[in-house]
């Protein structure tokens, strides 16, 4: 697998992409230590209760821990934000990217209640919490901080079908706490069409995530976490 993404792959063999590829010496793992491969957790845990890294410097010193969310519900002006930046060094990475960036300006080249685009961190805060809809597309990897600040924020989560990545804790639940976009670019405008006027369905996916979300970080959720650690570290066999 040229570049180690499988959803690069994706594109490199079903559509014409002609972006060069950089190949990677892959080292084989001996068998004697596949027993020491193992998924630990994602930026699920990362800490969410500042937006500046001053702010989540300081919050290391605190026992609280409270996050402050936006409710899901109540009208929200925007009908989606997609502020995601499309520079990577590897030009095959930020094809997906590109490719939604392009796809979303040209079929809302006319609405003036989205906002499509990078914009600085104190607009895109803001508009997590005033988007109905935020976009999360793939970049050097499949998991993205945008993913859970979206759910933070309240917003629906639209994101690439995650059905072929395991992870833990698993937030991603195809249809229920998010919105599963086809790889393939061309089933997209069917894919928007079907599914971002349907305020109910977006209403329920985001409720669901939140509260999906919150449950890891009650008293029995941080259980589960401490003992998958020690389980991580100390198998039982």
């Amino acid at each position: 697998m040229k570049e180690n993404r499988i959803y690069i792959d994706f594109y490199r063999n079903n559509f014409d992409f002609n972006e060069d590829f950089i190949t990677f010496d892959n080292v084989l793992l001996k068998t004697k230590f596949l027993n020491k491969i193992g998924i630990s957790w994602n930026f699920l845990y990362s800490d969410y209760r500042a937006s500046s890294m001053l702010g989540r410097f300081f919050n290391g010193f605190l026992r609280n821990s409270n996050i402050k969310y936006s409710k899901p519900n109540g009208e929200r002006e925007l009908i989606f934000s997609a502020n995601f930046s499309t520079s990577y060094e590897f030009k095959s990475v930020a094809y997906p990217r590109k490719l939604l960036f392009d796809f979303l300006k040209k079929r809302y080249k006319n609405y003036k209640n989205v906002s499509i685009g990078y914009v600085g961190k104190k607009r895109y805060i803001s508009n997590l919490r005033r988007s109905r809809v935020i976009f999360s597309p793939f970049g050097f990897g499949e998991i993205c901080l945008r993913d859970f600040e979206c759910i933070i924020s309240g917003a629906t989560l639209v994101k690439p079908d995650m059905s072929h990545l395991e992870t833990w804790p698993n937030i991603y639940k195809k249809g229920k706490t998010y919105l599963a976009m086809p790889w393939d670019f061309r089933k997209w405008d069917t894919f928007l069409t079907d599914n971002l006027s349907n305020k109910k369905l977006l209403l329920e996916i985001a409720l669901n995530a939140q509260n999906l979300y919150k449950s890891f970080w009650t008293m029995e959720g941080k259980k589960k976490f401490c003992n998958r650690f020690k389980e991580l570290v100390c198998p039982s066999n």
